[in-house]
C-alpha cells in the first residue's frame, strides 16, 4: 500500500493570545488505521510569538513585565491532589494580585493547569523534573558525568513533547538545582531544535552559558 503525503498552508486572519483576550481555537486531532477513526482527541491551540530583542522579552511584539510567582502542586485541604476547582481559585488569586507568570516548579504539572492557563490567560515557565543537587555540586554534579545525559535529555523530552502546543508556555526551563556542565548545554541544544518558538533558560546557568534568560534564584 503506497502512502501520499501532502503539506499545505492555511492563511487565516486569527486573534493572538493576549493576557486578558487569550483566543483559543479548538482542533480536533484523529488517529487513523485501515478501518477507520480509531480515536479522535480535542485540543484548544492559540497563536502566539515569543521572543527575545535587545534583552528583552517580548510577547506577540510587545514587551512583557514579568510578575511571576513559583507554584508546586500542593493543595491544603487534599495535599498533592489538586482540584480543577482549587487551581481555578489559585489562578484567580494570581489575577487579583497582578501576577502574570507561574513558574512549575520543579516538575510538570496536571495537564488540567496548562489548560487552565490558556483558557485563563497565564504565562508559563514550563520546568522538566530535573532536580539533582542532593547528589552534590560542582565537580559532583549530574550534569557533568556523560553517562547522565541520557537521563537530562529524556526528562526535558518528556516535558516538552507533552506540552509543546499550550500557547500559555513563553519558556522552557531545563530543570532546577542540578548544578552546571555539559549535559545541560547538549541538553538545552536538543530543546531548541525541537522548538525554536520559545526561549530556553537554566536557573543554575550563568552569563557564559546555554540559557536564554539569566535567571539565578
Amino acid at each position: 500500500m503506497n502512502t501520499v503525503k501532502k503539506y499545505f498552508v492555511l492563511k487565516l486572519a486569527v486573534g493572538f493570545v493576549f493576557l486578558r483576550t487569550p483566543y483559543l481555537y479548538k482542533v480536533y486531532i484523529s488517529l487513523k488505521n485501515k478501518q477507520g477513526v480509531a480515536e479522535v482527541i480535542p485540543q484548544k491551540v492559540g497563536f502566539r510569538n515569543v521572543e527575545i530583542k535587545n534583552a528583552q522579552l517580548l510577547v506577540n511584539g510587545k514587551p512583557v513585565l514579568i510578575k511571576g510567582a513559583n507554584r508546586h502542586e500542593m493543595d491544603p485541604d487534599g495535599g498533592y491532589v489538586v482540584s480543577v476547582e482549587r487551581m481555578i481559585q489559585d489562578i484567580r488569586i494570581m489575577k487579583q494580585l497582578n501576577i502574570n507568570a507561574v513558574r512549575t516548579c520543579h516538575y510538570p504539572d496536571d495537564p488540567r493547569w496548562y489548560e487552565l492557563c490558556d483558557e485563563y490567560g497565564l504565562y508559563l515557565t514550563a520546568e522538566a523534573n530535573l532536580e539533582s543537587h542532593g547528589m552534590g555540586y560542582e565537580e559532583k554534579s549530574l550534569a557533568k558525568f556523560p553517562e547522565y545525559l541520557q537521563t537530562h535529555i529524556e526528562r526535558n523530552e518528556g516535558n516538552v513533547k507533552s506540552f509543546i502546543n499550550h500557547p500559555s508556555i513563553i519558556v522552557w526551563s531545563l530543570g532546577n538545582e542540578c548544578g552546571y556542565g555539559i549535559n545541560f548545554e547538549k541538553t538545552y541544544d536538543w530543546v531548541k531544535a525541537l522548538d525554536k518558538t520559545r526561549p530556553v533558560q537554566y536557573e543554575r546557568g550563568g552569563y557564559d552559558s546555554k540559557t536564554d534568560i539569566y535567571c539565578p534564584m
